[in-house]
Parts: C-alpha cells; structure tokens; sequence
C-alpha cells in the first residue's frame, strides 16, 4: 500500500399554455429526446438493475445569464440481467435559437460515476461532448454506453495515531486527470468525495471510481482540509506527500 505524508497527517492511495391545446404546446414547445443506454463489455445488470439519471442541460447560449438555463432530470433503470434501455423524453425547447443542449449521465454504481454524450462515443471530458440541436426537432440515436470504471482506494490516516481527534474531521478527497488547458477545468476529469474521521478515531476508508484515465496520462490524487479560513492541501508522491502541486506522483488507473 502506497503511503504520503501530510503534515499531521498522511494519505494512503491505493403551460402556461395560453389559449393553445395541448397537442399543439408539445408540438411548438418540446422535442422527443430518444436513444439507448447501455452497459459497457457486455454487461448485465444485477439484482435491483442499474439506476442512470440522464441529464438534459442548455444555458440558453448565455453563459452569464443562470436564471434562463434549462434543465432536466430523469432516473431511468435498466432491469436485472439487462444490457441497456430504449429511452424517449420530452424536452422543452430553448427560446434562443443558438442555444444547444448537453446530454449526460450520472450513475452511482462501479461504472464510471458521469459520461457525456459524443458523437465519437460517450466521454468523461465536458469538452469532448457532442451538443444537440432541439430546437430544430426531435432528436434520435442519441445513445450513451456507460463508461467502465476503476477504483482508487484506501485510508486517511493522522499521522499521530496516539492522539484521536476530539471532533469529527472531514476531509475532501480529490483525483483528477487533467487536460492541456490550463485556463479551463472542461478538459479535465474531476471526481471528489468528502471523507469523514469519526471523533475519537484515527482513520476513515475511502473509495473513489474514476473513469479510465488516457494512454501516457494517470490521475493527480490529493486531499483538502478546511477548517474556518484554515485551508491544508497535500498531494500524494511515492515518495510522501507534497505540497507541490507540480511534484506527484500520478495514479494509472487504464484500461491495464
């Protein structure tokens, strides 16, 4: 088991309808968003099946403006033994014209926890996705396979193992594969978590399922702790933990 040190601490990785009907509302006003939801490498969901939110996003082409957004939510279930699942949602449609719509899932099973729809196939990096035009239709074959995912696990650990907290502590646990621009987060892959220390206890498990990291690339795995305007920061190295964040040690979490 990799270990890094922290400080006091160390990480261990491991209608308003108007006077139009109905018919005519859903005909002006949504489109019909449909395609399949699938697991990856052929495989069947187990007992209780898979749940999947996919997720319908558009900021109406005005980043700066939040309250015109529109957003839709829907938890869909491929069954037990199942592989995927046809799906069709209205979605109503943007007033701008320019706009375009995002199409994502969130899952909370072993799969990768987040995928973006592409064009090219489903994708863990905002700016790889495929944005869809529906406001000029109904949209179909939009079909998002569920992406594979591995674990990153293990322990944080207070460094003084005589001395337990006398509160709870929590910590936020963060891996991040990150991508070649510099001055934006969408050609990242961020997956956090908070982790708690039980008052009077000296170490907590954590898992993270991360998304299979690129050929030559690996995740840069740290932990943040915040208390008041106190903030600590440490990022694992093999060799123990840095502060430096240009100093670790990545965590190769590919399709190996």
């Amino acid at each position: 088991m990799k270990r890094l040190r922290i400080l006091s601490l160390f990480l261990v990785v491991c209608l308003a309808a108007g006077l139009m009907p109905i018919a005519s509302v859903a005909e002006n006003s949504y489109s019909m968003l449909s395609g399949v939801l699938s697991l990856p490498d052929g495989d069947k969901a187990p007992a209780g099946g898979v749940k999947i939110t996919l997720n319908v996003y558009t900021d109406n082409a005005t980043a700066s403006n939040k309250n015109d957004d529109i957003s839709f939510t829907r938890t869909l279930t491929i069954p037990k033994d199942g592989k995927s699942l046809n799906y069709s949602v209205m979605i109503p449609k943007s007033t701008n014209k320019n706009a375009r719509f995002s199409v994502s899932y969130t899952v909370e099973n072993r799969y990768a926890p987040f995928g973006y729809y592409s064009k090219k196939g489903t994708t863990a990096i905002k700016a790889e996705q495929t944005l869809i035009d529906l406001n000029s239709g109904d949209k179909n074959g939009i079909n998002i396979e569920l992406l594979p995912g591995k674990s990153i696990s293990g322990k944080i650990i207070m460094g003084n193992t005589k001395t337990a907290p006398s509160e709870e502590m929590l910590f936020t646990i963060t891996a991040v594969q990150e991508g070649s621009n510099a001055g934006s987060t969408d050609d990242d892959i961020i997956i956090s978590k908070e982790v708690k220390i039980n008052k009077g206890k000296t170490e907590a498990d954590y898992v993270l399922t991360v998304p299979l990291n690129k050929a030559g690339s690996g995740y840069k795995v740290y932990y943040t702790y915040k208390d008041g305007t106190y903030t600590e920061t440490g990022y694992y190295h093999k060799n123990g933990t840095t502060r430096n964040a240009g100093r670790v040690t990545l965590i190769d979490a590919g399709n190996t």
